[in-house]
């Protein structure tokens, strides 16, 4: 799975194309990884919160790559936001359960204007990121 939030698109994107990339050394040897990103493969659901739709439909992927920019993303009603909430799922599934389950946060400085940040989204990356090393993440 790659989760992002929305400022993330061109960082969502490069990952999605690397994953491509390495499936083309994969392929002749038989094996093959596939994405999930939740503008390119989620179905809409009615009834729903919408994180939980996402949720849903992620529930059995066997690892996490999130990238964070200076935006923590849009609440979700549980979490700061999706990005989060997907990051804190794959946690809590990697200590209740058996089977190792990867995830790797990456915090993504690049060609960030410092004129256009939004200060409140920037403290709740920060304390974020701080929350995730404190756990050892």
């Amino acid at each position: 799975m790659i989760s992002a939030p929305g400022d993330q698109k061109k960082a969502s994107d490069i990952a999605i194309d690397a994953v491509e990339q390495l499936n083309l050394v994969l392929k002749p040897h038989g094996h093959s990884l596939s994405t999930v990103h939740w503008k390119n493969n989620i179905s809409t659901g009615r009834g729903k919160r919408a994180q939980e739709v996402i949720n849903d439909q992620t529930h059995d992927c066997d690892a996490i790559t999130a990238i964070i920019g200076p935006r923590a993303g849009t609440p979700t009603g549980d979490f700061e936001s999706g990005t989060i909430e997907e990051i804190e799922r794959f946690l809590s599934r990697k200590t209740t359960n058996s089977v190792d389950y990867d995830v790797h946060v990456f915090f993504n400085n690049a060609e960030v204007d410092p004129l256009t940040l939004d200060v409140d989204q920037l403290k709740s990356v920060q304390k974020y990121r701080k929350s995730l090393t404190e756990r050892g993440v």
